[in-house]
């Protein structure tokens, strides 16, 4: 058994070492509770820099929705511009049928009125091309005036002869020496020329005959009634293309200088418009190619074609 002193001492040692032991756990709870602060603190900033961060995010992503949004309104919008014009385009061609079909019932309840009727013989178009040994068709050349259509035509008629086909060539010219003797050159009579000369040309089809006109004919749309009258499968549009600089350059006549000088008036190409075909069944360049070689090209198409 420890004397009184001794046994005093070990319990001093005792509450030290538990004195210690408290300010150990007391440390150790301090850095517990400093390293939840710092934990906390840490979450805060993460929250706060996500706060700020996520609204950020979702804008971007809504701004990406919104141009993607606009671009797909744009292309609806250019589909829904190309779908009118498809639309208005096909309207304008349904417009013109229309109006060539009118116009073609109006010329019959007219007859109608006067007690005309168009009386079948007993030959048809069927027996005279067997005769002929070959179909009837139009060959339709269009230009300017001095393009070369009247020369390629009687070379083209020269070519045919030597095979033996019927053929006839009308000339601007030549016609209105007679059938059209009494038209001038308005835009009325321009087109009541060219009806006068279809309705001639569609009797020498009929009669299984080639026929080869070389007229400026300068509108569109009196060329398209053409094809309506005798059909788009014996009517055939040869666009005689040259610069006017050249036609009147090889003008014969010396027209061309008269209408400069204001002596011709409304001349096709210098005083009054040419439509030039949208879809001829051939383009021939007369200034850069020669009439027979020109010729000779129209004889394989319609070669082609099953006409000849």
């Amino acid at each position: 058994m420890l004397p009184p002193a001794a046994q005093q001492t070990d319990q001093t040692d005792e509450i030290d070492q538990i004195d210690q032991t408290d300010e150990i756990d007391q440390i150790d709870q301090t850095d517990q509770t400093d390293q939840i602060d710092q934990t906390d603190e840490t979450n805060e900033i993460n929250f706060s820099c996500l706060s700020r961060i996520q609204p950020f995010s979702l804008s971007f992503t809504q701004t990406n929705e919104t141009n993607q949004m606009n671009q797909i309104n744009e292309i609806n919008q250019i589909d829904q511009t190309d779908q009118t014009d498809e639309i208005d385009q096909t309207d304008e061609i349904d417009q013109t049928d229309q109006t060539d079909q009118t116009d073609q019932t109006d010329e019959r309840d007219e007859m109608n009125q006067n007690n005309l009727t168009w009386h079948d013989g007993y030959i048809t178009r069927e027996d005279r091309e067997r005769l002929h040994g070959h179909k009837g068709a139009v060959i339709w050349f269009t230009g300017l005036s001095a393009s070369g259509k009247s020369t390629i035509a009687q070379h083209l008629e020269k070519l045919l002869h030597e095979r033996g086909c019927s053929t006839y060539v009308f000339d601007g010219d030549n016609v209105r020496h007679g059938l059209c003797s009494d038209l001038g050159f308005s835009p009325e009579q321009r087109t009541e020329n060219i009806r006068r000369i279809s309705e001639m040309v569609k009797l020498f089809v009929d009669a299984g005959i080639i026929a080869l006109t070389a007229f400026i004919s300068p509108y569109r749309k009196d060329r398209q009634r053409i094809g309506n009258l005798v059909g788009s499968d014996r009517f055939f549009e040869i666009h005689v293309d040259c610069p006017v600089e050249v036609c009147a350059s090889r003008d014969p006549k010396g027209i061309y200088e008269k209408a400069k000088a204001g002596i011709i008036k409304e001349f096709t190409g210098i005083s009054a418009p040419y439509e030039p075909p949208e879809n001829p069944d051939l383009v021939i360049r007369s200034d850069k190619e020669e009439p027979l070689e020109a010729a000779r090209r129209i004889l394989g198409l319609i070669e082609e074609k099953g006409i000849i």
